[in-house]
């Protein structure tokens, strides 16, 4: 892409995302770095894949390690452990863990010693071509369908002929064939059950390949969707024996078609499974070549419609009564035709576009690198789809997705430091987050409820699933719902719902905790001084108001608000009020009343340092 091509689109996304200031911006900033649970590694890694075994024990792989850790009593016992003999040092990269699964009642661990793959499941170790990438690639896939396992790896410890293959008791038994993709790297696999008709159990891939577009402005990179049936067994005979005969692939699009402006570069997915499989979606989240990073959601209704009706791309001759990509009972009786046309046509001609096709759920110049979505049930039963963004920098973004618009309710910081997100584990049960560093990793609780427990508006406008108000506190809504009548506006953020029925209007130009506080600052003349107050929500306009009836606009840092002084005059004293405006809500954070007094020349240069180090060290937030 030209430059001028490169700003066109950096200036189109920014129109995209400014005009609808808070779908963008976090509203609450949680450092919980302090108070949050964590657990350190045996020795920093560049590679952690977390298992959550059961609601008492998490399993971390570091490149070289497992620990399994105790959720009840916070203890760390050192499971597996690969060693580098001293005189085998130069082999050091292709000795690393690859793979931890869960597996029925047991765990799956697979690694590389020395280039040889190997698996072990309980006590069997053996060796596994074909289910573990080469150490430091990245692009690994397996999932547990019953009794198989189909698995994206390649072949060789090279790295050559990686390609998404069945196994059944340890033995390839359908593979790809060599053309159908090119230099791919694997993100996900999804079993999509169809309740009721099993012999209709699709398996999906999700993966980015080579662009083979060799144009100047064509993406290097496309990504994919594709399919598999569960019960196949590969072709006849004579046409793709022991390769799948129901393999198709279709092109996933996310973007704004009508600015031409597309996210092409898959690199995470996570499935919501409905009740009604097709009722299910898939969130995927894509990067673009100008540093910025979209999620577009798409139904799996709307995906398998297309395999089942598109044209098959490239090809304009007639199609065999038996549709090639159907499901059969048995693969290997496919006639020729059926095989010949799915070997030389695998890719349809639609592309699979978005629920909402125009644009994506969400666009941010935040380089997100992971995602996992929680189904939260709130007040009154209903249900909501909470995503969970890795940053770049290690923090994580908690978004709700509200009738396909999207709303950041907080902006988590973990940990203390900037660093990349290794590995995320949901335990939805629990509602709680495990977000794996290199050297640690860390619990973060999804229900932090006591953040908007200061009055009904509070949290009403946080908009957040996890938590409603009962009357006198935010709680855990999933909690609340049995039993109790509840207050929660998630899709407006209404505060008129805490004053609905009998419930009386409170007075809500004063914060309760604040209401009857003044502090009382005695400060002389003729210095420069400053007031502070702390930023609540960054939705919220900030303004602070004099006795005398002025108003001004604050100064905002990173966390506050602050009033600049720059040199005390007789009109600046009397009472200060720092004032928030969200919505309709409008709120008296803090009190303040100055006072004149006579003051050694020595306080005016310290508190002189004291501003300008507050308002020039204080980053502010940029999104």
């Amino acid at each position: 892409m030209t430059s001028a091509g490169l700003w066109c689109c950096v200036l189109v996304i920014c129109s995209v995302i400014v005009p609808d200031y808070t779908s963008v911006i976090p509203r609450l900033i949680e450092k919980i770095h302090d108070e949050a649970r964590r657990f350190s590694f045996p020795k920093n890694s560049s590679h952690i894949i977390l298992l959550q075994y059961n609601q008492s024990q998490l399993y971390v792989a570091g490149e070289q390690f497992l620990v399994s850790i105790n959720l009840q009593t916070n203890k760390t016992n050192k499971e597996f452990e690969l060693t580098v003999k001293e005189d085998n040092k130069e082999n050091q990269h292709k000795t690393c863990l690859t793979a931890l699964k869960k597996k029925g009642d047991s765990k799956l661990l697979c690694w590389i010693d020395q280039g040889i793959p190997y698996c072990k499941e309980e006590d069997r170790e053996y060796v596994a071509n074909g289910m573990s990438l080469k150490c430091g690639a990245h692009g690994s896939v397996m999932l547990f369908a019953e009794t198989e396992t189909y698995a994206a790896a390649p072949l060789y410890p090279s790295g050559q002929n990686l390609q998404f293959r069945k196994i059944r008791n340890n033995r390839m038994v359908v593979w790809m064939y060599d053309t159908w993709v090119s230099e791919p790297t694997f993100i996900q696999a999804s079993w999509i059950k169809k309740k009721g008709d099993p012999g209709q159990d699709k398996i999906y891939t999700f993966f980015r390949e080579k662009n083979t577009d060799k144009s100047p402005d064509a993406d290097p990179w496309i990504s994919r969707v594709a399919q598999v049936c569960k019960n196949d067994e590969g072709g006849s005979e004579t046409v793709l024996q022991n390769i799948w005969s129901s393999f198709l692939k279709a092109r996933l699009m996310c973007g704004i078609p009508s600015d031409s402006i597309y996210f092409n570069r898959l690199h995470d997915v996570f499935v919501v499974e409905a009740d009604n499989w097709m009722e299910s979606k898939v969130y995927g989240l894509f990067s673009s070549s100008w540093n910025s990073t979209a999620v577009c959601v798409y139904s799996v209704g709307q995906i398998e419609k297309i395999f089942q009706t598109s044209k098959f791309k490239g090809y304009d001759g007639p199609i065999p009564s038996q549709r090639p990509g159907s499901c059969v009972e048995n693969s290997k009786l496919l006639s020729d035709d059926v095989l010949n046309l799915l070997k030389s046509h695998p890719e349809i001609e639609d592309r699979v576009f978005p629920i909402k096709s125009d644009r994506p759920l969400l666009i941010s110049q935040k380089m997100y690198s992971k995602i996992v979505v929680d189904r939260v049930t709130g007040a009154h039963e209903k249900v909501y789809n909470v995503l969970l963004l890795a940053t770049g920098d290690g923090k994580i973004h908690k978004i709700t997705d509200i009738d396909d618009k999207p709303f950041i309710i907080a902006e988590i910081h973990p940990i203390n430091e900037v660093a990349s997100v290794l590995s995320m584990s949901l335990d939805s049960n629990a509602k709680r987050l495990f977000v794996a560093y290199s050297s640690q990793v860390v619990e973060v609780n999804l229900e932090t409820c006591s953040s908007y427990s200061e009055s009904c508006q509070d949290c009403v406008l946080a908009r957040d699933p996890y938590c409603a108000w009962d009357g006198r506190t935010s709680l855990s809504a999933t909690s609340a719902i049995s039993g109790k009548h509840v207050i929660q506006s998630v899709e407006k953020g209404d505060i008129g719902v805490c004053f609905k029925g009998n419930r009386r209007r409170r007075d809500t130009s004063i914060s309760p905790s604040t209401s009857s506080k003044v502090i009382s600052i005695t400060v002389p003349n003729s210095i420069p001084y400053f007031l502070s107050c702390p930023l609540t929500s960054y939705h919220a306009k900030y303004f602070w108001k004099h006795e005398n009836g002025s108003n001004v606009e604050c100064k905002r840092t990173e966390s506050e608000c602050l009033y600049l002084i720059r040199k005390m005059q007789s009109q600046d004293y009397g009472n200060y009020e720092c004032i928030s405006v969200e919505k309709d809500y409008t709120k008296t954070l803090v009190r303040y009343n100055l006072k004149e007094s006579s003051g050694s020349p020595m306080l005016s240069c310290s508190v002189l340092m004291t501003m300008w180090a507050v308002v020039f060290v204080s980053l502010p937030i940029s999104y």
